[in-house]
């Protein structure tokens, strides 16, 4: 799998669901995501956590390339940034 982080269309896509369900994980904190401006985007490192059964919710202190992925924006309970 490629370092390069997901998008929800891309992820949608390779779990065969709908964005707004890959959304859906990320706005729950079933799923770690990090903003890029407005964009949602998912880190492989957590794509493949989730797969395997790991715990990757905001809070799980899944990190990737040593930068957290689980510290939310106080103006948002959606976005997260480091």
């Amino acid at each position: 799998m490629s370092d390069k982080p997901f998008t929800p269309d891309s992820l949608a896509e390779r779990w065969s669901c709908s964005a707004k369900h890959v959304r859906d994980l990320c706005q729950s904190g079933k799923l770690a995501y990090f903003r890029a401006g407005k964009l949602i985007r998912i880190a492989a490192l957590v794509v493949q956590a989730f797969e395997a059964g790991e715990k990757c919710a905001r809070g799980s202190g899944l990190t990737a390339g040593g930068t957290a992925l689980t510290t939310a924006e106080t103006d948002s309970p959606l976005a997260q940034r480091t």
